[in-house]
């Protein structure tokens, strides 16, 4: 995550119209990060292994989406119900190329997002809500053991972020565009 971009009009900013690459997520306090961190495994070809700047839940990806209209739907969302995230404990692959750990409690929000964003971007999603982290990609993935954190760990989700992804060789950079906040948890 780099620094939010939050003069109107400036290109990317919440006052532009341009069109980015866009989701809505949360991401992990340091004290979460740090938990996760240790699941980290060996640099080896074909494994790139995430760092703690990646590590997010998207919430809902947009897509190739005008900033400005994202940035007001976002705002629909401020002082919702927080949530409670809670990551692990084991790690699970999707597919042959990605290991994730998952993080419950998010299902609720995922869906606040899905309709204060509906019409933006792409479509929702139509099955289930699962949240996740991403560990690590690539091909030497398929023959890892799933890393485990001895316990899950928790943390309240007290705020949301619209993101923009810039692609490139090295990976996915991610730029908070804007930030709201969320309510307390409720339950």
């Amino acid at each position: 995550m780099s620094g939010s971009s939050s003069e109107p009009g400036a290109a990317g900013g919440p006052g532009s119209s341009e069109g980015a690459r866009l989701f809505v997520g949360v991401w992990p306090p340091p004290s979460v990060r740090a938990v996760v961190a240790s699941l980290r495994g060996p640099d080896q070809p074909g494994v790139r292994w995430m760092g703690p700047e990646h590590w997010h839940v998207t919430l809902r990806f947009l897509g190739t989406a005008e900033v400005a209209p994202a940035v007001y739907a976002l705002s629909q969302l401020s002082g919702g119900p927080g949530a409670l995230a809670v990551v692990g404990p084991t790690s699970v692959r999707l597919g042959r190329e990605l290991i994730r750990l998952p993080v419950a409690g998010l299902g609720p929000l995922a869906a606040a997002v899905d309709i204060a964003f509906a019409g933006l971007g792409r479509d929702p999603d139509h099955r289930p809500f699962r949240g996740h982290l991403t560990l690590a990609r690539g091909t030497g993935v398929r023959g890892l053991a799933a890393p485990r954190l001895a316990e899950p760990v928790e943390w309240a989700v007290g705020s949301v972020s619209l993101v923009r992804s810039h692609l490139g060789r090295g990976g996915a950079r991610y730029e908070e565009v804007a930030a709201i906040a969320l309510g307390p948890v409720l339950g």
